[in-house]
């Protein structure tokens, strides 16, 4: 699985629709300011990929902007099958559904399903990914959940 864009939508300062394409094999890196919103992305990111379309957790509260709205995220994937659109919403009409070239592949507990085979049944982060958190340096650093 290759991540090709990123579109975030009503994600904490992200109100406005925004974008992140371009994104190719080998090494990217996403570089800016302070507060500009790079953790706000990967956590995003994380949210797509392993929090059910359903959940009205706190970490999913947490992605949500101080004017409200519903969280959504989507992304532009190439697999061995193909290019594939991955997108969820939580909160005001919670979805996740997938799509390829504009059809439908699958909806809701579908979509998580599909999601879950395509990350090999983990709930580590997806393969190959170096996916470390801002501030956290080591296993004793963080909650017991960022630790496992």
């Amino acid at each position: 699985m290759k991540i090709r864009a990123i579109s975030l939508k009503d994600i904490r300062r992200f109100t406005d629709p925004v974008r992140i394409e371009g994104i190719s094999d080998g090494v990217n890196v996403l570089c800016a300011p302070n507060e500009f919103g790079k953790s706000t992305v990967f956590d995003a990111l994380r949210a797509l990929f392993f929090v059910p379309h359903g959940s009205r957790a706190s970490d999913i509260k947490q992605l949500r902007p101080h004017a409200g709205g519903a969280p959504e995220v989507s992304v532009e994937l190439e697999t061995d099958q193909g290019p594939f659109v991955v997108s969820k919403r939580w909160f005001s009409k919670p979805e996740a559904r997938i799509t390829r070239s504009g059809s439908l592949v699958a909806l809701a507990d579908e979509a998580e399903a599909w999601i879950s085979r395509l990350l090999g049944g983990g709930d580590g982060g997806p393969s190959g990914l170096l996916w470390v958190r801002q501030g956290i340096t080591g296993l004793s650093d963080g909650s017991n959940k960022e630790q496992q």
